[in-house]
């Protein structure tokens, strides 16, 4: 089987509600959808905490090896990010610890971490900085990079990007606003613990990160930018 390149898997983009936080619409919208498989879209309005749940597994069969499923929820909160940032969550420990870091307890959100299965799943979460609440971050790829024979360096690669989703006839407040992603891969047999992202933000500047955990059952791990703009630790 020949495997996708790093990029090729694109995911669906979205289109923005035509009521959401900030953003004021003409007339009465709904929800649009963006990566997913169409099973989760939510219709409801975000309000800087929320956010429509967008559909799961666009990319259907053309998933990469090793690569079981993946989903991916989207998020939205008033804290302004100094830049883009990635974080891995091997635990629901983990991941409920940075929702409430960012005040993100609503039901789409804890659901998401409730439903997965961290045995054979992790959540890499992706956030960045956007000049309105129109904009969204936008999964754009996903694959596994396979490392050398014999060696065990295989990582989860994602891209995503920063995009304004608004509607032509829609105006948006001018609030700065953290935007973001969950993603969930779940994996067909051992799980990944390494994690390369790239984030375009939304001036157009690309920023690389590497996340390796010290062993596949350990919690902590570190988000390392390759651009030199950022280091952290979660856990």
């Amino acid at each position: 089987m020949t495997r996708p390149s790093r990029r090729s898997l694109l995911c669906g983009t979205a289109s923005m509600l035509a009521l959401s936080a900030g953003c004021l619409a003409d007339g009465p919208g709904s929800a649009s959808n963006d990566d997913g498989n169409g099973n989760g879209d939510d219709e409801s309005e975000p309000d800087g905490n929320e956010s429509p749940t967008d559909d799961e597994n666009a990319v259907g069969d053309d998933l990469p090896d090793g690569l079981a499923s993946y989903d991916a929820q989207p998020l939205q909160h008033p804290a302004q990010s100094s830049s883009p940032d990635a974080a891995l969550l091997l635990g629901a420990d983990d991941a409920n610890d940075w929702l409430t870091e960012r005040e993100l307890q609503s039901e789409p959100h804890t659901d998401f971490v409730d439903e997965t299965d961290f045995e054979t799943s992790v959540i890499v979460a992706l956030e960045a900085g956007a000049p309105n609440p129109c904009h969204e971050l936008i999964l754009d790829g996903i694959d596994i990079d396979e490392g050398d024979e014999g060696e065990d360096d295989d990582e989860l690669v994602l891209d995503a990007a920063v995009r304004d989703t608004s509607d032509p006839n829609e105006a948006c407040t001018a609030q700065v606003v953290t935007v973001g992603r969950l993603v969930r891969a779940t994996f067909e047999s051992d799980r990944l613990t390494r994690v390369s992202a790239t984030i375009i933000d939304s001036d157009g500047q690309e920023h690389g990160f590497g996340i390796a955990s010290e062993s596949s059952s350990g919690s902590a791990s570190r988000s390392t930018s390759v651009d030199g703009d950022s280091s952290s630790d979660s856990s």
